[in-house]
């Protein structure tokens, strides 16, 4: 009966090995690269900017600069909170950088397909895209 309720105990611990586990910092592919924001109806002529170094993403989001922690399993993505500077701009700037921040926060997954980076959200939908901007 031990063995039994054991066997139980450490099946519920167990990580399914199709979850790798979680890695601090974004994924080489899509790192030390700088990515422009193309998607947003609302952007300001001064479009948004993401950028993946170490552990963090940082960029312009038509207004003010941000950063937040980043991790990745694979082509899962994470956004940690999103942190900026208090600026106050343009209504099209300000729109700009509030749509970018409703994005990150929605992303689950990436996808690198030509030169195009695409964020997506938990229902398989496209939060945000970029291209490579240098």
């Amino acid at each position: 009966m031990r063995a039994l309720l054991l066997g139980f105990a450490l099946a519920a611990c167990a990580t399914p090995e199709s979850a790798p586990a979680w890695t601090a910092g974004a994924p080489a592919e899509i790192s030390n690269i700088n990515w422009m924001h193309v998607d947003d109806e609302d952007a300001s002529p001064h479009f948004a900017t993401l950028r993946f170094e170490g552990e963090r993403i940082g960029g312009y989001a038509g207004c003010n600069r941000y950063f937040a922690n980043v991790e990745h399993a694979g082509s899962r993505l994470r956004i940690g909170d999103v942190g900026a500077t208090r600026m106050m701009c343009p209504p099209s700037s300000m729109a700009t950088e509030r749509n970018l921040f409703a994005a990150l926060v929605r992303v689950r997954r990436y996808r690198l397909a030509n030169e195009e980076l695409t964020l997506i959200d938990e229902a398989g939908g496209e939060a945000a895209r970029f291209i490579r901007a240098d």
